[in-house]
This record gives C-alpha cells, sequence and structure tokens, in this order.
C-alpha cells in the first residue's frame, strides 16, 4: 500500500472511537490498532500532524487533545493505553464535544491547519436526529468529517448525515477492512482535499 509523504501538509486530526456494547473489547482494540496504523504515515508534531483520540458510548471520554503529545513515540504509547468502556452509542455526544472542545486554541487547535473528525462506529446512533444536527454545524464551521460503519446494521443514511460528502463514508463489513480504508483517508488529508 502506498503512502504520501505528509510534511508539507499539517492538519488537526480527531479520532472519535466507538467504545459501545456493541462494539466489544476485540472490535476496539482492533479500533486502535488502525489509528496507530494511521499514526505511523506521518510525521506529528506541533508543526506537523496533530492527533486527538476520544472514545465515545454512554459518556464521552477526552483520552488526549491536540497539544499533550507531541512526538510520534508518546502518541503511540497513549493511544496502547486508551481504554474500553461499553455502553450505548451517543454519536451526538462525541461529535458536540470535539467541536466545542478539541477545536479550540486551548486544546491546541491551529488556526491554519484543516480540521479533520474520523468518526468510527458499530451502528445506529442512541440519536440519529440530534446526530445529524450536529454534524451539520461542525461541517458549518469547516470541520470535514468522514464516517467510518464498522458492523452490519447500518443507516447509510446516517453515515451520509455525518460525513461531509458521500466520497467521505465508507461501510464495511468488519473492522479489518478498515485497513483498506487507510489510503484513502491518507491521501484525502495529504493532498489537501479536506
Amino acid at each position: 500500500m502506498y503512502y504520501l509523504d505528509c510534511r508539507l501538509r499539517p492538519a488537526d486530526v480527531v479520532f472519535l472511537l466507538d467504545s459501545s456494547t456493541g462494539e466489544g473489547a476485540h472490535h476496539f482494540q482492533e479500533e486502535l490498532n488502525f489509528v496507530k496504523t494511521f499514526v505511523n504515515k506521518f510525521d506529528i508534531g506541533p508543526t506537523d500532524m496533530q492527533i486527538s483520540v476520544i472514545t465515545y458510548s454512554t459518556r464521552v471520554v477526552e483520552n488526549f487533545n491536540f497539544q499533550r503529545y507531541q512526538t510520534k513515540q508518546e502518541l503511540l504509547l497513549a493511544i496502547e493505553n486508551v481504554s474500553y468502556t461499553s455502553g450505548s452509542t451517543n454519536t451526538h455526544e462525541a461529535l458536540s464535544f470535539a467541536l466545542q472542545h478539541s477545536f479550540t486554541q486551548q486544546a491546541g487547535d491551529r488556526a491554519k491547519a484543516p480540521n479533520v473528525i474520523i468518526v468510527l462506529t458499530d451502528g445506529q446512533s442512541t440519536s440519529p436526529t440530534m446526530t445529524k444536527q450536529v454534524a451539520a454545524t461542525a461541517h458549518q464551521n469547516g470541520i470535514e468529517i468522514f464516517a467510518v460503519g464498522t458492523g452490519d446494521n447500518l443507516s447509510f443514511q446516517e453515515l451520509l448525515s455525518i460525513a461531509s460528502g458521500r466520497q467521505y463514508v465508507s461501510r464495511v463489513g468488519n473492522l479489518d477492512a478498515l485497513y483498506q480504508l487507510q489510503s484513502e483517508l491518507t491521501t484525502a488529508v495529504c493532498e489537501g482535499t479536506v
């Protein structure tokens, strides 16, 4: 698989990871592995790619913001230590948290760097209407969102309502297939289509 060099294309990327009961601990670990694989393809730091990880189920947990870890080694270790929680699928609350707290100067967001959210979800959210509303607000604020469905009982319409466009929606049958999306996500960030 071919990956582009992103040293000249810094971006602030938030991963929203589904930690619900439907996802399960095993698949949640696959999500973490996906994030680590993604991180390994970029230069990490205050003048390069910055990563934040938020987990969501019944509660939303900000594991770390953009400025917490400024080296790849520290970031990868932090991702390994993210905990699975279980609970409901409150996607709207995760999106709302990212919108209100992640893309702020206090969290390390940079004014001139593209803002990207990559949502991994195992199925329909507990409140599709609110999820759509919060995603629309994020779009209006210039935040690009990828919606990656990881389960069998998905609402394609809801994924469309979350994502910034049809090209940012991926529907896969299992989490192993997420690795096939790696090149697409990487290319989009590197080429500045987001």
